[in-house]
């Protein structure tokens, strides 16, 4: 739950994240916020009617949002003219596209108002947390098939060289991929992180500083 922040609450913006498939966040409390302007929210929350009371609200931006069923109508803020909603569960994007477009004919949006990436249930379930998301949809459906791949090699994996092979698999396949620049070569980093963490491969008494040396002998990105 949100803590009290104390001459922190005066703000008149504010930015949440929770980390990908974490314990969500209850927003019961935001209302000491009273001064609250923007609202960006990325990860999951819950107790969405807490921000019908944040009535000087003017922008909102919601991302990486896997449950919006119970955010209250845009109507609750009066004042806001400008949303962004990017990666949040296709039903609520859905809903709230409608809502945009009835509140453009009421009245015109004075700032910008984007929705896009909206997930079908499968999306949360299979993708999710990965840190390929923010990728363009063909690299991002690449670089899950080698996750997927690298998965279940680690899981099956009965020593020591057989995760040295499917880590370098997996690294090796980005290396002629186009347009892997910095962020995503961290990206890749994170995915290999990940993979680390496999019960499987921590039971092989392997370690992520391993993982990630394999991963930086092969990698040209």
């Amino acid at each position: 739950m949100l803590p009290a922040l104390g001459l922190l609450q005066d703000v008149t913006s504010l930015s949440l994240e929770g980390a990908p498939l974490g314990q969500a966040i209850s927003l019961l409390g935001i209302e000491r916020f009273s001064s609250l302007e923007s609202l960006s929210l990325s990860g999951s929350f819950t107790d969405w009617q807490a921000l019908a009371g944040l009535r000087h609200l003017s922008n909102l931006e919601l991302r990486f949002v896997p449950d919006l069923q119970d955010l209250p109508a845009l109507d609750s803020w009066p004042s806001l003219d400008s949303m962004i909603v990017w990666n949040v569960d296709e039903a609520a994007g859905k809903r709230l596209k409608a809502q945009i477009g009835a509140r453009a004919k009421a009245r015109a949006w004075a700032g910008h108002t984007l929705i896009s990436k909206l997930r079908k249930p499968t999306w949360w379930q299979s993708e999710y947390g990965r840190p390929f998301a923010g990728w363009n949809s063909r690299l991002a459906k690449a670089a899950n098939a080698a996750y997927d791949s690298a998965r279940e090699a680690l899981e099956g994996a009965a020593n020591v060289a057989a995760v040295q092979a499917a880590v370098t698999t997996f690294t090796v396949q980005f290396n002629v991929m186009k347009g892997i620049e910095t962020a995503q070569r961290e990206d890749i980093g994170e995915a290999v992180w990940q993979l680390s963490q496999l019960p499987h491969v921590v039971a092989l008494g392997l370690s992520d500083a391993q993982l990630q040396h394999w991963f930086d002998e092969v990698r040209h990105y």
